[in-house]
């Protein structure tokens, strides 16, 4: 996947739902000079990235990816995430987790599914305005979700093959990771309606074994290069929570 310092201010247009045009005249830039930029004709001033990331509203760890520095944001990050450690429960860590990933790195979702027995189950999903409405589409609570881990309808879900593999696996389709036990029919709609275009999933590493997996969506096609170091983290400290409370 292209991952361009054009390709990073398109994708970042384009969540903010406006056009080359729109941007144009909102840093006050000549016609035609964000398509120039976008395509890697030309590379844009210290002065310019600015105005972009202003009217864009871009966090620090966007900003961080456009000048190609050093990421501070991520170190706050990561020091927030260390002091979910000591939440007291799960559902402690998940809600000032997702708080605080959803507003921050501009993510879509944060969907987690642990192994039971001889089953993987839905965990949590992220509470939005609209998880209502998929739990309509999909006709039960999220968290009713469940397959049989070990069965060959399961192992064409491309999270078996992150827990077995234990590594990380990038898709721009959300019924690779959602098929079974939704069907095909359902995750498109899904995926429609929410405006998912990326996903990336991650095995959640336990003491001895990979205790399930954890899936971070976006709305914008995108590689999550920026934010990988934090998503592991993350995934680690959760780890770490189910580990230990066994929960």
């Amino acid at each position: 996947m292209d991952n361009s310092l054009g390709q990073k201010i398109k994708n970042f247009r384009k969540r903010a739902g406006k056009s080359q045009f729109d941007l144009e005249l909102d840093i006050e830039a000549s016609p035609g000079s964000i398509s120039r930029i976008e395509s890697g004709e030309v590379n844009p001033t210290k002065e310019t990235l600015m105005k972009i990331v202003e009217c864009l509203n871009l966090n620090e760890l966007e900003q961080s990816s456009l000048f190609n520095i050093g990421n501070k944001f991520s170190v706050n990050v990561l020091e927030n995430i260390n002091e979910l450690i000591v939440a007291g429960d799960s559902e402690d860590l998940l809600n000032k987790a997702t708080s605080m990933f959803i507003k921050e790195l501009n993510l879509l979702a944060i969907i987690v599914c642990l192994i039971d027995g001889e089953f993987i189950k839905a965990k949590a999903l992220t509470s939005q305005w609209y998880t209502p409405i998929i739990n309509g589409i999909i006709g039960t609570d999220f968290k009713n979700l469940r397959f049989r881990f070990e069965s060959e309808e399961f192992k064409k879900n491309s999270m078996y093959k992150v827990i077995r593999e234990g590594k990380e696996l990038l898709s721009d389709k959300l019924e690779d990771f959602a098929c079974p036990p939704l069907s095909v029919s359902v995750s498109r709609t899904l995926a429609t309606f929410t405006g998912n275009k990326a996903n990336i999933c991650f095995p959640i590493p336990g003491q001895n074994k990979i205790l399930g997996t954890i899936l971070f969506t976006k709305n914008v096609k995108d590689d999550f290069q920026t934010e990988r170091e934090v998503l592991r983290e993350f995934t680690k400290v959760l780890g770490y929570k189910y580990s230990t409370l066994k929960i």
